[in-house]
């Protein structure tokens, strides 16, 4: 918005908003467009009046002054908010407080203002950095260079077997890595997904510096899935429309008759047996779509089994059938 309110507040635009006819005459294209009669410059520029947002120009730049008002101001006022961010690591005498301030860079809060930039946050401070030098802003870069020496690549036991501790501790939090079967009745999931929707997962400073000793995919990934989990539970109707398309497709494609009526229907038949996204799916009909593993607990979405019989019949059939490529 503010990148936005910069060009609008712009003399060129300015100009333009307030006498489009002069700037449309002032281009040669346009000019001898008028003149040669293949179209009035003056309904163009009244069409165009009506179909942009020009005749509101008023309102929108009055928007655009409380926003981009006083930017020295409120850059130095977010720059306070953020002063705790700024640490001092050559300061730091014990291993407590250098714990303590690793989890404080690694904050929602800090982090952001550290090793994002406060630019991509807060573009007021590029807006204001147009009026003043801001120091603070420059220094960023020495300042992930320090959280990196200090925090992620620290030879320290006792950081590190801490922010282990902690992170493992959240992880195995039963709120989160909860376990689920399909002898689950949906009272207990919706519980358990209560839980899991409620659980503060803002505050991952211990995990995200634990990332640097230890591999935390698995419990990432197993989070990940039961949210996944959680949301298909949460919205079964949706999640059952949508496989009930995304499988339609390899059901049909895949489908097999034990008994072909013809040489067509064999022939496509083998195409189907023989082909790795079919193979693939005899083995597990939701490869391609394990979401749909969960939901077909609420909908028998009458899907293709391959039977010892029918595999017997094709394999025999299609033994010398070769598929043919582009």
């Amino acid at each position: 918005m503010i990148d936005k309110c910069t060009i609008v507040k712009s003399n060129k635009c300015k100009n333009f908003y307030r006498n489009p006819n002069e700037i449309f005459l002032n281009n040669p294209s346009c000019k001898y467009g008028f003149e040669d009669g293949h179209f009035n410059i003056l309904d163009f520029s009244d069409k165009m009046m009506e179909l942009t947002f020009l005749k509101y120009y008023k309102e929108y730049e009055n928007k655009c002054e409380n926003l981009i008002s006083n930017p020295v101001d409120k850059c130095n006022k977010l720059l306070e908010q953020h002063e705790e961010c700024l640490i001092d690591f050559s300061k730091i005498k014990t291993d407590e407080d250098l714990l303590e301030k690793c989890y404080l860079s690694k904050s929602n809060k800090c982090y952001t203002f550290l090793m994002e930039g406060m630019t991509s946050k807060y573009p007021i401070y590029a807006y204001a950095q147009k009026f003043q030098k801001f120091d603070l802003l420059e220094l960023n870069n020495e300042y992930k260079i320090d959280i990196y020496m200090y925090c992620n690549n620290i030879d320290n036991t006792y950081v590190r077997e801490h922010v282990i501790s902690n992170c493992l501790k959240n992880l195995k939090n039963d709120d989160i890595m909860f376990e689920y079967m399909d002898e689950i009745t949906d009272d207990e999931l919706s519980q358990k997904c209560e839980k899991l929707s409620n659980y503060d997962f803002t505050n991952d400073s211990e995990c995200i510096l634990a990332g640097n000793y230890i591999d935390i995919e698995d419990y990432s990934r197993k989070i990940s899935n039961n949210i996944e989990i959680c949301d298909h539970f949460n919205d079964k109707e949706y999640y059952i429309d949508k496989c009930k398309r995304d499988l339609s497709v390899l059901n049909k494609l895949c489908y097999l008759n034990p008994n072909p009526i013809d040489d067509i229907e064999l022939e496509n038949g083998c195409m189907a047996f023989l082909s790795e996204d079919c193979k693939i799916f005899y083995d597990n009909p939701f490869y391609y779509f394990p979401s749909c593993d969960f939901v077909q607990k609420y909908y028998d979405f009458e899907i293709f089994k391959m039977t010892p019989e029918i595999y017997n019949f094709f394999e025999e059939k299609c033994n010398n059938f070769k598929i043919i490529e582009d």
